[in-house]
């Protein structure tokens, strides 16, 4: 699948970032005063959008996202984990309860690509639209897919802190999925921006 050339936020978008656009009167919700530099939470897709287009930015794409996460651009190999293929440890990610909440932004380390946070923390609210089988339709011939045109629920990409499994590292992989209605707010759910260059 080719994608173009674009970029990505290194950090999730923290609460001391999302306060400044609630305080421009851009962004809606409440000032959060403590946890500054921990990932915003419960906030919606529509949110999401907003304040990625208040910092003249976007949401990644699905592509776009599992691409930054699993793409090693140096050595061109593609990872089943942001750090490489190791099965995650407590070390490597926020993930199954292993903190209980969310940590700051780029606690552990970074992934192959130099992005952080891209496992565990929290899921992270992608562009596009949910269908099921909608990469497996495109071939791998595909460039820049946008997602399906229409849907009732939006994508969500990376795991969270709260996903408790016994297969908990299945959540962990950069081609993990899942997806909320766009409205949806959760103490686990927040995002990061891309833009085109």
């Amino acid at each position: 699948m080719y994608l173009d050339e674009y970029q990505i936020g290194r950090y999730e978008v923290t609460n001391q970032q999302y306060n400044q656009c609630i305080q421009s009167g851009t962004c809606k919700g409440f000032v959060v005063t403590d946890k500054l530099d921990h990932p915003v939470v419960n906030v919606d897709w529509y949110q999401a959008k907003t304040y990625c287009g208040w910092v003249g930015g976007r949401l990644p794409t699905e592509a776009e996202w599992e691409k930054a996460a699993s793409w090693d651009v140096e050595t061109q190999t593609k990872y089943i984990y942001p750090w490489g293929n190791n099965a995650p440890t407590p070390e490597l990610s926020n993930f199954n309860g292993n903190v209980g909440d969310t940590t700051p932004v780029g606690t552990y380390p970074a992934g192959e690509n130099g992005l952080y946070d891209m496992a565990g923390n929290v899921w992270e609210w992608v562009n596009d639209w949910y269908q099921s089988d909608y990469y497996a339709t495109l071939g791998d011939k595909a460039s820049n897919p946008q997602g399906p045109e229409k849907g009732n629920v939006r994508v969500l990409r990376g795991g969270s802190w709260n996903y408790f499994e016994n297969y908990f590292d299945n959540y962990s992989r950069s081609a993990i999925r899942d997806y909320l209605t766009p409205d949806f707010i959760s103490n686990y759910v927040g995002f990061r921006c891309a833009r085109t260059p």
